[in-house]
């Protein structure tokens, strides 16, 4: 029994807003558009996300992220993206009504979460044939 299910991907209706995203957030060829899918939660785990960018950031590895979702630490994390000079490179896409052509136009999902169930939005990266880092944690395998 799966107790959370993803809905099976359109490409062909996706495929436009998935190149929009990645217009918008000028991802392109040689810079990889990285997609974090989960609430602005201390759970979450977007902290450690920052860190670990902003060492790849240091060796000037180029790279652009979309956090997708909202929550109570929103204010914290946009300082801290402020703080470690990922501003350029990091933008916060608020809660999105459509996340399958989001994680379509990622070229990888991350997931940093601290404690975690099934996460639907691996599911939905997984549908789309995303591929993914994420903490193992919860029902995310190794």
């Amino acid at each position: 029994m799966v107790p959370h299910a993803a809905d099976p991907a359109d490409p062909v209706a996706e495929q436009p807003v998935a190149h929009r995203v990645r217009e918008t957030l000028r991802a392109g060829r040689f810079r990889p558009l990285l997609i974090c899918a989960a609430r602005l939660e201390e759970s979450k785990g977007h902290d450690v996300l920052l860190d670990a960018l902003e060492r790849l950031a240091r060796r000037d590895h180029d790279f652009v992220v979309g956090l997708a979702g909202e929550g109570a630490r929103r204010a914290i994390l946009e300082r801290r993206v402020v703080e470690l000079g990922l501003a350029p490179r990091v933008r916060f896409l608020g809660e999105v009504e459509a996340l399958g052509p989001v994680l379509l136009a990622a070229d990888l999902v991350v997931l940093p979460s601290r404690e975690e169930a099934m996460p639907l939005s691996l599911l939905e990266a997984m549908a789309r044939a995303r591929p993914i880092v994420a903490t193992r944690v919860g029902e995310c395998p190794t």
